[in-house]
């Protein structure tokens, strides 16, 4: 009797409040008392899906009145319909605008050019002239017809010209005013190019001598290439830069090396005996082509065989020049014609 009024003194009742502490902690109570709680198992599962309920709550009213804050305030349904209508509005406004504004920053780009497409077909129209009417530089320092001008491409200002006069000439295009005059050919020279990134360039003649010059020598000729007999007409240098082919009215094309200073091949057709008149090298410098009279040669480089032949025109083919990437040779022709040929 006394050890059972000491267990009941020490007893206590346990709450369904701590029951749940008890279960949330982890804690494992007696069954005895669980099921003698006034909380059963059922009123927990929907405390804690009451409490999940109200947290969720919470977080939609926080985003909502996050999103609002990009809004004007609203009352009533119709209210927000009317503001959500009204903000679409203003987007498809701004859109609109945005669209119009790139429009016209197309149409100004465009009109820098001043040349547009006018349909789907090849056909171009010049909408405002090219260049200005006005010249801004009169190089006139030859005494007689100017063959050939090029650009110094990696400096602008610099100009290179051959003449009848026998001459070729480095101008100052800024000043108009003649840097240096290249006088050791004999004859009207035919063509020149220009060396890229060099102070060099390599002119043909009718003196069937070929040149190499450095401006910025002394003496400013630097090599002589002998080999043709007869007139050069046209030349072209092959994508290594020391290498170049001259064409000539002897029914030839030579290869000729800068760095040993002499003619590495000959290229020739029995069966053409008409003077060539123009040469282009493909951009590995593996093929040249040379124009004739009404036909085309192709020759490897390497070999010095000839690889085709094109019955191209029914005039001199005075003009060759193969498409960057090599898929297709332009020739121009005294027949008044420009025919483009496709690679297989």
């Amino acid at each position: 009797a006394g050890a059972r009024a000491r267990a009941q003194a020490g007893a206590r009742t346990v709450t369904g409040s701590e029951r749940v502490k008890a279960l949330g902690s982890g804690a494992v109570l007696g069954g005895g008392q669980a099921s003698s709680s006034s909380v059963s198992m059922a009123s927990m599962v929907g405390l804690e899906s009451k409490n999940r309920s109200n947290t969720n709550m919470s977080e939609n009213r926080n985003d909502i009145r996050n999103d609002t804050r990009l809004l004007p305030r609203v009352t009533n349904k119709s209210a927000a319909s009317s503001a959500n209508t009204n903000h679409n509005t203003n987007n498809n406004t701004n859109n609109t605008v945005n669209n119009v504004n790139n429009a016209n920053r197309n149409a100004n780009n465009n009109a820098k050019f001043s040349v547009n497409k006018t349909d789907n077909s090849n056909n171009f129209t010049a909408t405002e002239p090219l260049f200005r009417s006005t010249v801004v530089a009169h190089l006139a320092h030859h005494q007689a017809y100017v063959s050939t001008c090029r650009f110094v491409e990696d400096q602008p200002h610099l100009m290179l010209t051959a003449s009848g006069d026998s001459n070729c000439i480095l101008h100052d295009v800024n000043t108009q005013k003649p840097i240096r005059v290249f006088q050791d050919h004999t004859g009207d020279v035919m063509c020149l190019e220009h060396i890229r990134g060099t102070t060099t360039f390599v002119s043909a003649s009718t003196d069937c001598t070929a040149l190499l010059w450095d401006w910025r020598e002394k003496n400013p000729r630097v090599m002589t290439f002998l080999g043709h007999e007869s007139d050069i007409n046209d030349i072209t240098l092959l994508p290594d830069k020391s290498r170049f082919v001259t064409a000539s009215e002897d029914t030839s094309a030579r290869l000729f090396d800068t760095r040993s200073c002499r003619q590495l091949q000959i290229f020739t057709d029995i069966k053409d005996v008409c003077s060539w008149s123009s040469v282009s090298a493909s951009s590995s410098g593996r093929v040249i082509f040379t124009g004739s009279e009404e036909r085309i040669h192709a020759f490897d480089t390497h070999t010095g065989h000839l690889i085709q032949n094109l019955d191209a025109h029914s005039g001199r083919v005075t003009s060759l020049r193969l498409q960057p990437h090599g898929y297709a040779l332009a020739s121009g022709s005294w027949d008044s014609t420009v025919r483009l040929w496709v690679a297989n």
